[in-house]
């Protein structure tokens, strides 16, 4: 998957890059009054099949060095990985303040517990910040051993959120 991403990334800079360029040169060619070739590299008839040619060149370029995609892959897996202490300690925090919450103020923390696209947003960063952590079992994990068991202890705690999420879809109102 972020390979993929990866491969996304590259064809899209690449693409602007080309897209940079044709500008250039239509620029080039506006200026000493050949204003056909701006127009004509301008229309989409034109330019859509260079962008997916240079879209298509890109990511075979990549694949067939991969190399290429080792370096920018480690790194994007390794500062998501850093992620994952503070969001396992924020995830903590929040289901130590639901008693809080409801002590202080029960309505809104009823009226809080139906955001169910929250709960699935956080379930899900939390997983693909853990999947990033892990870096698909590598030998040496990117995160320290204490970063690692905090982690896994939010672990036992994302149950609790799609529960919420579908506590929340469970009291809507069907119109």
């Amino acid at each position: 998957m972020v390979t993929n991403a990866t491969l996304l990334v590259g064809g899209t800079l690449f693409i602007s890059v080309m897209g940079l360029l044709i500008a250039l040169v239509s620029a080039l060619f506006d200026g000493i009054g050949l204003d056909a070739v701006p127009r004509s590299l301008g229309e989409p008839w034109v330019f859509l099949p260079l962008a997916g040619a240079a879209f298509a060149f890109s990511v075979t370029w990549l694949l067939t060095r991969p190399e290429l995609l080792e370096a920018p892959v480690r790194v994007l897996l390794t500062v998501l990985s850093w992620l994952l202490p503070p969001a396992a300690v924020l995830t903590g925090l929040f289901v130590l303040a639901l008693p809080v919450a409801g002590l202080h103020n029960a309505e809104r923390l009823f009226e809080g517990l139906l955001s169910s696209s929250t709960y699935l947003a956080l379930t899900l960063a939390v997983l693909l910040l853990t999947q990033a952590a892990y870096q698909d079992g590598e030998e040496r994990p990117a995160l320290p051993d204490w970063a690692r068991r905090l982690a896994s202890g939010t672990l036992f705690l994302l149950p609790l959120f799609p529960l919420l999420a579908l506590y929340g879809l469970s009291r809507r109102d069907i119109e």
